[in-house]
């Protein structure tokens, strides 16, 4: 795939959304991947979609989204891979969506840079997944609106 060009996305250039997430979390990160592919959003599940060297991998992932949603867990803020991960998306200038995946979890050292002071949707109870999926799909359309990016069908 191509690199989109002025942060606009046809058909062939990327991913609407890249989930970064650490392997514990793969059982909800695909349920929510599921979720937005049926509303239409192209999404790539970082780690779960690759083989081989897997940096090379993450910054193709990165490098053909224009959202980086980051499923929050302590695992996943003390995982190194997933800091450079996420790392890499913001010198690559994208826009970060943080989804909180653990109820007591409070982000600190980069992850907690990165978040600090702005919003995260909670998707730490299961029995309102279809409540936080629908808060996850705005946040995605009002970024996509901002940054130019299109819509999914």
């Amino acid at each position: 795939m191509k690199e989109s060009t002025c942060g606009k996305m046809t058909a062939k250039s990327g991913h609407h959304v890249m989930v970064s997430f650490q392997g514990d979390s793969l059982e909800i990160v695909l349920k929510i991947k599921k979720s937005l592919e049926e509303s239409g959003y192209k999404v790539w599940v970082g780690g779960h979609e690759t083989e081989g060297k897997i940096f090379e991998n993450m910054a193709v992932g990165v490098n053909n989204t224009l959202i980086l949603v980051i499923a929050m867990t302590s695992k996943y803020g003390n995982s190194a891979d997933c800091i450079k991960e996420l790392q890499y998306s913001q010198e690559r200038r994208k826009k970060i969506i943080p989804i909180k995946l653990e109820s007591n979890f409070k982000p600190s050292g980069a992850l907690g840079l990165v978040v600090a002071g702005g919003q995260y949707v909670d998707f730490s109870d299961a029995a309102n997944f279809e409540e936080s999926i629908s808060a996850l799909k705005r946040q995605i359309e009002s970024t996509l609106k901002k940054i130019g990016g299109v819509q999914p069908r």
